[in-house]
């Protein structure tokens, strides 16, 4: 209180039941010193002062660079495993996009053994429908990263084995990040998140949605395919039956102009005269590319 810091009191998620006394490893302790077969150290870092917009804030940057020095001093992290993100001019923009396009990619690289951290210093907040979210450099045009987005780009495609640490400081960092256990300002241990079940569950829910929908499209697209195949397979019937009937007309004309000419000769053995019947040319084949197939030169 004195400090005035009984406002602004660190919280806790975690995905397994771990105790609040032990340090938290930033990275991986199978990884924590430089091993040439340990895993590779990633890291994200994110500042936002909101240069120029209401409500800048003005340490946001620090926050950054003390972190990445920290980061590569203590635990080996080299520079070239490191995202930085910032608003100063010098750096990728802290927007939307690229914060979520760095914690999927961070996701896809990473490999059992590999250490993630994540840092986010600027504004975060709250909707109305109790929603929990970061508030991006270009939050006025691109919108807030809410809870159910970082658990669907980031902490749902966590692979097996990986370690991963995220730092946010910014407001209700506490629940941004919605994993399965918790624990709160004043609390001796971790209990199961109420609000976890809720966050992965309409999740789910979405993606199933997406996969049946997906699947029922799928469905849909090859009836009318078979069904055009149908038409097309009929019309071609039609159009082939006067050709066949045109080629009996012609062979028959054919026999009787060669029975005609036996005659004439008068039907001398050894000395048949033989008319052959023309037959239509076989259609050539299209490859497997179709019309698209090279020409023969």
């Amino acid at each position: 209180q004195e400090l005035g810091l009984d406002t602004v009191l660190p919280q806790l998620s975690t995905s397994r039941a771990v105790p609040v006394d032990d340090e938290i490893c930033i990275v991986s302790p199978e990884n924590d010193e430089e091993d040439e077969e340990g895993g590779v150290k990633r890291a994200l870092l994110v500042g936002i002062n909101y240069t120029g917009q209401e409500n800048a804030l003005s340490s946001c940057h620090d926050d950054v660079r003390n972190m990445k020095q920290f980061l590569m001093q203590f635990y080996g992290v080299e520079r070239k495993n490191m995202m930085i993100l910032m608003d100063d001019g010098n750096h990728h923009e802290p927007n939307k996009h690229l914060i979520l396009t760095g914690l999927k990619r961070v996701c896809e690289i990473s490999k059992p053994g590999d250490s993630i951290f994540v840092q986010f210093s600027g504004h975060g907040g709250q909707t109305p429908d109790q929603a929990k979210v970061l508030i991006p450099g270009d939050f006025k045009h691109s919108g807030l990263i809410t809870d159910r987005e970082l658990y669907t780009e980031f902490l749902s495609q966590v692979p097996p084995g990986v370690h991963v640490v995220v730092m946010i400081d910014c407001c209700h960092s506490g629940t941004v990040m919605d994993l399965p256990y918790v624990c709160g300002p004043g609390e001796e241990q971790v209990h199961p998140n109420e609000g976890f079940g809720a966050v992965a569950g309409a999740v789910a829910n979405t993606k199933g949605g997406k996969k049946n929908k997906s699947k029922a499209g799928k469905g849909k697209k090859q009836e009318k395919e078979k069904e055009k195949k149908g038409k097309a397979n009929k019309k071609a019937a039609v159009a082939d039956a006067p050709a066949k009937k045109s080629n009996k007309k012609g062979k028959k004309k054919k026999q009787e102009v060669a029975e005609e000419v036996e005659e004439e000769d008068g039907g001398e053995a050894g000395e048949e005269e033989h008319v052959e019947v023309e037959r239509p040319e076989p259609k050539k084949k299209k490859g497997l590319l179709g019309v698209f197939s090279r020409k023969k030169k």
